[in-house]
C-alpha cells in the first residue's frame, strides 16, 4: 500500500500542472489560490508567466500620428506552442502609441503578430521580454 501511494505522490508531483494551468479558468488572481490569473484566463504559478512589451516603428521612425499615416489601428496577436494555448488577439491597437504591454502572458506563448487589422502580420518569435517590429505604413 505505501509503495501505490508513493507511486501515486510521484506521478502527481511530476503532472505539467506544475508549469501549466493549476486550478483552470478564471477572471482574477482572486481565482487561483496563491498563483495568478494570466491573460489566457487561466491560473498559473507567477513563475510560469512573464511580461513582453512589444515595441514598433514606422519605417525606421518612431510611431506618431505622422508616421503612421493611413495605418491608423493595428491588430497584436500573441500564440504558443502547446495544445490548448488559444491565440490571444487584441484590436484596435493605435498604432501611434508605439507600444502594447502584455503582462501575465504564459511562457508557452512564443509568438507575437503585429499588423494592419485585416491585413497581413508580421510574426516574431518571443526571446526575452522586448519585442520590435518595423512596419510600413
Amino acid at each position: 500500500m505505501r509503495t501505490v501511494a508513493l507511486l501515486s505522490l510521484l506521478t502527481l508531483s511530476a503532472c505539467p500542472l506544475a508549469t501549466g494551468p493549476s486550478t483552470g479558468e478564471c477572471e482574477g488572481d482572486s481565482d487561483c489560490a496563491g498563483n495568478v490569473c494570466a491573460r489566457d484566463g487561466f491560473c498559473y504559478p507567477s513563475s510560469s508567466v512573464r511580461e513582453v512589451k512589444t515595441t514598433w516603428t514606422i519605417q525606421g521612425k518612431p510611431a506618431s500620428p505622422t508616421t503612421c499615416g493611413p495605418v491608423v489601428d493595428l491588430m497584436i496577436g500573441f500564440s504558443g506552442d502547446e495544445p490548448g494555448d488559444q491565440p490571444l488577439q487584441y484590436a484596435p491597437v493605435p498604432c501611434e502609441v508605439g507600444q502594447w504591454v502584455m503582462d501575465k502572458l504564459p511562457l508557452s506563448y512564443s509568438f507575437v503578430e503585429l499588423g494592419k487589422e485585416n491585413g497581413f502580420p508580421q510574426t516574431k518569435s518571443i526571446t526575452s521580454g522586448l519585442v520590435t517590429f518595423d512596419l510600413t505604413n
